[in-house]
């Protein structure tokens, strides 16, 4: 499905083609499929772009996660990758933190990587837009209230 991995795949003119694959997959064509999981090579090399592409594979990657029980041991990080300033400014940045939101709500989620994304997204928030310091005020707030053993990030009792 993709050239070798040499070939900088935004420069193909099928590039366009596969973002609107990428964004009306997980509704239009998982739901559907006997065994979603064969999209599964095509969803992980898509999620290795770089850039939009990453964001639109996000989708139907994480419904392979969490429902037909893909196992994806770089999610996280990969995810985790994602987030950058210029992601506050992608075309489908709301849907990209409504996503982050839904996989970072897994009471599976080790606290370890909970404090990292918690972490990372408060230095993130130095360097956005204001409205994008609000979403991501919001985040860590979920992440605080959803895995209670990282308030220590923010709450220190012993001050030596």
């Amino acid at each position: 499905m993709f050239p070798p991995t040499s070939h900088d795949p935004t420069k193909d003119p099928d590039f366009e083609n596969l973002g609107l694959v990428l964004v009306t997959l997980h509704q239009a064509v998982i739901p559907y499929l006997s065994n979603p999981i064969m999209l599964c090579d095509f969803l992980t090399r898509s999620y290795g772009i770089v850039g939009v592409v990453s964001v639109m594979a996000l989708s139907s990657l994480f419904i392979l996660v969490t429902q037909y029980g893909l196992e994806y041991p770089n999610f996280y990080e990969k995810l985790y990758g994602l987030l950058v300033p210029s992601i506050f400014m992608a075309k489908h940045r709301a849907k990209f933190f409504q996503l982050l939101d839904s996989c970072l709500k897994s009471t599976l989620l080790p606290a370890y990587l909970a404090a990292a994304f918690a972490k990372k997204l408060s230095r993130l928030s130095l360097s956005v837009p204001a409205s994008g310091s609000l979403v991501i005020i919001a985040l860590i707030h979920n992440l605080l209230r959803r895995h209670p053993s990282i308030n220590c990030l923010v709450h220190q009792n012993n001050i030596t």
